[in-house]
């Protein structure tokens, strides 16, 4: 195993950004993460081991053989896992510092919005061969922050629920949190939402209710840039009937180069299966589809002061 000295050298570096007035030690004590003085001589070593296990993608055996060339500690590959999962409160409390720190800086805004990027990555526990935790990123793309985090099982699926919102915000998401009972409680709390979607993500119809042909739109669509009033059909009942979700689907013709791309990863799936691709996913492959809550007067202002128009 190689040592790499910039490793070692940078603590100060990360020290610094520790939050403000947050007392490792006590935290540490008061948590658990830390109660006696063996192999770890302090809370700041724990902290160095976890972040090295976590961050540098080092095996236990690997971080023990780095903190002992370091001369950070000296400890066994089954010790530092006892001590790692005891500290993962501690950690947690550390991360929720750093975030509320984060959230006193002034918040920058896009036409009087907040817009904020959520997605979601999967973990695997070494040797796994599926997904054994989900971790949820709320950035804030004004600051350049991450702003909110959740950490789930397996089963905690992507939706736009995983953040709070407020009044002013918009969320930017991909086509796996277009779903249509995710939608309206984001336009509920204030916020609006742009979202990519798939042809078959949503059941889409036309704002008189009658069923819309997506295809038949693109098919239809002269300009690389077009869009279309639709409703989402939410499957909700009551009495009364919530109001119709009347929405915006913004339609882009990708370039020849992206489309042929995209059609040859649906073939090399497809065949990777023993199946054929739906011609549907194929053609849907030329577009970049786009659904969105803001008006049209709106996200003109967004994106131009995006751009620096404005």
């Amino acid at each position: 195993m190689k040592i790499r000295p910039e490793v070692l050298d940078h603590w100060p570096e990360v020290r610094e950004r520790l939050p403000a007035g947050f007392d490792l030690e006590a935290t540490a004590r008061l948590r658990g993460a830390f109660t006696r003085v063996r192999e770890i001589k302090n809370a700041e070593t724990l902290l160095r081991l976890a972040l090295a296990y976590g961050g540098l993608g080092m095996s236990l055996r690997e971080t023990c053989a780095w903190a002992e060339a370091g001369g950070i500690a000296r400890l066994s590959d089954p010790s530092l896992l006892e001590r790692l999962c005891k500290a993962a409160p501690w950690l947690g409390d550390i991360v929720a510092a750093l975030i509320a720190e984060q959230a006193k800086v002034p918040t920058g805004r896009f036409a009087g919005y907040r817009l904020r990027v959520l997605d979601g990555t999967s973990i695997c526990h070494p040797g796994a061969d599926r997904t054994t935790w989900r971790l949820h990123v709320g950035y804030n793309l004004a600051t350049a922050q991450v702003d909110q985090l959740e950490l789930t099982d397996i089963h905690g699926a992507e939706n736009l629920q995983r953040l709070t919102y407020a009044p002013g915000d918009i969320v930017l998401a991909d086509r796996y949190y277009a779903r249509p009972r995710d939608l309206r409680p984001v336009i509920d709390a204030g916020a609006d939402f742009i979202v990519r979607t798939g042809w078959n993500s949503l059941r889409l119809l036309q704002t008189n209710g009658e069923p819309f042909d997506l295809f038949a739109a693109l098919a239809a669509q002269q300009e690389q840039e077009g869009e279309v009033q639709v409703r989402v059909h939410e499957g909700m009942t009551g009495t009364p009937p919530p109001p119709p979700l009347a929405l915006r689907l913004i339609v882009r013709r990708k370039d020849p180069q992206q489309a042929q791309a995209e059609q040859e990863r649906l073939l090399k799936a497809a065949r990777k299966h023993g199946k054929k691709p739906d011609p549907r996913s194929l053609e849907a492959a030329k577009y970049i589809l786009l659904l969105t809550s803001l008006p049209r007067d709106c996200a003109d202002r967004v994106f131009c002061r995006a751009c620096g128009r404005l």
